[in-house]
């Protein structure tokens, strides 16, 4: 049976490690916030990329002088895919990468049927290890970048990696694959098809009705490296995005991870308390009746000599 000393270094620990718990879950929540809030400031920079694609595309539509090629896929049947996945190297995220791996699977088999990626691109080397095991190594992996700037060089980094398997390898169709949130601080892995950029994609924009019909924007410089600048700032923008969405994410799961330990150190700390209390209390029982016999002895002994 343990001390009363050491049962009192226990819960002096658990406390501690209480305390530490608790601060983590606070960080998360604050670095969720954060994250969100970065993901409603793009909302500005993804409307000016999209009047861009007006004007350029508008003028397009009526000269056919840009070869959209480049992101449409014309033909399903021709052309490679690429598979991005963002996942984590940080701990005290539960299942987090294993979530978005096997979800990768998933995808691969029900939207692609089976299709092996010709490419894969990984953020975090712990989930690039584990894609490995379902197909073939990982060509390139970042490691999970800081906020903010690290996110923007890592982003730049990916989008310059899809447009060398667009212009090296045949690469038409890039899968995006990331964990989300979507209630409070509870999220689940998201897809979406980056490219190839559709008819109808295009087709939106170019027929989408300016704002002030009387005030056309119009431009000078030649539209097919204007067109491929602002395909590139959509890409941007969407990667971006994505990766913020995954930061907050494993921070979510962290907070999911923190509020479970949380909640075991309390458990662990109540019973370490009903069992110093219960010592407690066995030992003032046991001084009692220490005290009850010293007193029969005492009484006994009086009667004796009487």
């Amino acid at each position: 049976m343990e001390t009363a000393e050491q049962l009192k270094k226990k819960i002096a620990s658990a406390e501690d490690l209480r305390d530490l718990v608790r601060t983590m879950k606070l960080l998360a929540v604050t670095n969720i916030r954060r994250f969100q809030e970065a993901v409603e400031a793009l909302a500005d920079y993804y409307h000016s990329i999209e009047m861009g694609l007006q004007i350029a595309l508008r003028r397009e539509a009526t000269s056919g002088a840009i070869d959209l090629s480049r992101w449409q896929e014309l033909d399903q049947s021709r052309g490679d895919l690429g598979l991005v996945v963002l996942g984590t190297d940080q701990g005290l995220c539960g299942r987090y990468n294993e979530v978005v791996v096997d979800y990768s699977r998933e995808v691969i088999e029900q939207e692609f049927g089976g299709e092996r990626p010709r490419r894969i691109l990984c953020v975090g080397l712990r989930p690039a290890l584990q894609l490995e095991q379902l197909w073939h190594a990982v060509e390139v992996t970042f490691p999970v970048p800081g906020f903010p700037t690290g996110v923007t060089r890592v982003v730049q980094e990916i989008v310059f990696q899809i447009e060398k398997w667009q212009s090296l390898d045949n690469i038409t169709r890039v899968v995006v694959i990331h964990n989300e949130l979507v209630r409070g601080v509870y999220y689940q892995p998201g897809m979406y098809k980056l490219l190839p950029l559709d008819k109808e994609w295009f087709s939106r924009y170019a027929n989408e009705p300016w704002p002030n019909p009387r005030v056309i924007p119009t431009f000078t410089m030649d539209p097919a490296p204007l067109l491929a600048s602002l395909v590139r700032q959509y890409l941007f923008f969407s990667v971006y995005r994505s990766q913020v969405e995954a930061l907050a994410s494993e921070n979510a799961a962290r907070f999911l991870s923190m509020q479970t330990a949380e909640k075991n150190i309390e458990d662990r700390l109540e019973e370490l308390h009903m069992t110093a209390n219960q010592q407690r209390q066995n030992s003032i029982t046991e001084e009692l009746l220490d005290i009850v016999a010293g007193y029969e002895a005492l009484g006994g002994s009086k009667m004796a000599t009487v």
